[in-house]
């Protein structure tokens, strides 16, 4: 699904949501059958099944998208929430962390990822991508991020004494 449909999605009733999900789904694999090469239909198919409940059905595109094009940031994002979802922490965090690598301005993300380092026990990495993270949001006079990361920073400081 793209942008527009989820938030159509999103703002629709329980019946309204069946058949934009099923409309959705109808019209990327569409696409995908003129183009299983289309690595931008199958991470909108993995959307698509996240908004729907269908955690492991959006893995599954998610991780189509990412092997036919792995800078996709969309398909890295959410095959890292998908495996949080189902419960595999330490692999979410490789999918979280190349997405944030690829564009580190997607600060919406970095509680995200951070929150995944510490239910994975990666104090260490989480600081390690703290580092990375804040002169680049320094050289961009973005304060509030860098305070945010700044508290996670105390918290992985204080997990990694104990």
């Amino acid at each position: 699904m793209g942008y527009w449909m989820q938030q159509l999605y999103l703002a629709a009733g329980e019946e309204e949501k069946k058949t934009i999900a099923a409309r959705g789904e109808s019209h990327l694999r569409k696409a995908i059958e003129l183009d299983p090469r289309y690595a931008e239909a199958w991470a909108n198919l993995g959307n698509g099944k996240v908004l729907s409940g269908d955690v492991s059905g959006a893995a599954a595109a998610f991780q189509k998208a990412i092997s036919l094009k792995p800078e996709l940031i969309t398909s890295q994002l959410g095959y890292g929430y998908c495996l949080a979802e189902q419960g595999d922490p330490s692999n979410a965090v490789v999918h979280l962390e190349g997405a944030v690598k690829l564009n580190p301005s997607l600060s919406r993300y970095h509680d995200y990822l951070m929150g995944t380092y510490r239910s994975a026990g990666l104090a260490k990495e989480g600081l390690a991508m703290i580092n990375m993270l804040e002169p680049f949001l320094k050289e961009r006079n973005r304060e509030k991020e860098r305070m945010d990361l700044v508290w996670w920073r105390g918290l992985f400081l204080q997990e990694l004494k104990h």
